[in-house]
């Protein structure tokens, strides 16, 4: 049972917070259950809208998150 507990705690901290206002691409790509190169490829094609914090990090507004999977329709 502590095993369970332990590894709950895991995963509940890995998990983004739905209602955040922007997202990394790595916890984007973990909310939305879409690899990586998925969202960089759409970024870098111009779909989804993105812009850089740091280096190498990119920032995806909430809104934008929302308007490109309106766009892209059912079946993300």
């Amino acid at each position: 049972m502590d095993e369970l507990r332990a590894n709950w705690r895991v995963i509940h901290q890995r998990m983004p917070d739905i209602h955040e206002d922007s997202y990394c691409v790595d916890d984007l790509s973990h909310l939305l259950g879409i690899p990586r190169e998925v969202i960089f490829h759409e970024i870098a094609a111009g779909a989804l809208k993105a812009q850089r914090v740091q280096h190498h990090t990119i920032c995806v507004q909430r809104q934008e998150v929302l308007a490109w999977l309106d766009r892209r329709g059912p079946g993300v």
